[in-house]
């Protein structure tokens, strides 16, 4: 069995859930303890109860209160080397409790980790594949410039995707961004827009895939009207579900059990 469920979701910051009844992780901690707390909470969940912190990349919107979650309450990190060595600057050494190889699988608990690399302009950042113990699988990418062959081969076949839909192209070129923030963004090492986001989803609907929740929404550049709009145009015809991930407090809940899944 695999829980997910979002904490926060967007370009102020990301923080997600994931448990196999278990062993409790987050994947980032982009966001303030309080509000990781108050989320939590909204699942009978609280701090006390998570184990790590699995770190995607060393962006502050992806690592905030990686720091204060160690001091606090005992929540270590595991992430890649690249990344590891960019939160040694404000991160005890004590606090980074696996370092994993980019493109390498690894264990937490009875939780199976794939990894992949993502085009991003940090360090080194990763998608996840988790597979529970009876064989249930969700795939975690955001914070990618562009999906290509091996990001779509990482992707197919489980149950529940995370996919980026980061921006609305019309959007981020009408709006108030410096062009140098502009160029960042939709460049092949910035984010994915809602129409690439949603250029891969009937292709992995015919991988096998129903469930799709939409993540890391730009609070300037998106709504999530347009990303689900955009999103439910592409997979018209067949019968996926697809969310949006709330900015902030717990997002819709999944379930994934011996090749079930549902949203609680």
């Amino acid at each position: 069995m695999l829980k997910y469920f979002s904490i926060a979701s967007s370009s102020s910051g990301n923080c997600h859930f994931l448990s196999d009844g278990v062993t409790n992780i987050l994947i980032d901690a982009g966001v303030s303890a309080r509000k990781i707390t108050a989320a939590l909470a909204q699942n009978e969940l609280k701090l006390g109860d998570i184990l790590y912190v699995l770190v995607t990349h060393g962006h502050q919107d992806h690592v905030h209160s990686a720091a204060a979650l160690y001091e606090k309450y005992g929540v270590k990190v595991i992430t890649n080397k690249p990344t590891a060595a960019e939160l040694m600057s404000h991160l005890p050494r004590k606090a980074i409790k696996g370092v994993y190889t980019p493109g390498a699988a690894f264990s937490i608990g009875n939780i199976r980790v794939s990894t992949f690399p993502l085009s991003h302009d940090a360090a080194c950042c990763n998608g996840f594949r988790f597979t529970g113990r009876t064989g249930e699988s969700m795939a975690f990418a955001t914070d990618l410039g562009f999906a290509d062959s091996d990001v779509l081969t990482a992707l197919s076949g489980a149950g529940l995707v995370v996919l980026e839909s980061n921006y609305d192209e019309e959007m981020l070129k009408s709006g108030s961004y410096p062009q140098v923030l502009k160029r960042r963004i939709c460049s092949t090492t910035g984010h994915l827009c809602n129409a690439d986001c949603a250029n891969l989803l009937p292709q992995l609907a015919a991988r096998g895939t129903r469930y799709f929740a939409l993540a890391h929404l730009s609070d300037h550049n998106n709504t999530p009207e347009l990303a689900l709009r955009t999103a439910e145009t592409a997979l018209a015809g067949t019968d996926c579900s697809v969310k949006t991930l709330p900015k902030d407090g717990a997002g819709p809940v999944y379930i994934l059990e011996k090749g079930e899944i549902w949203s609680a």
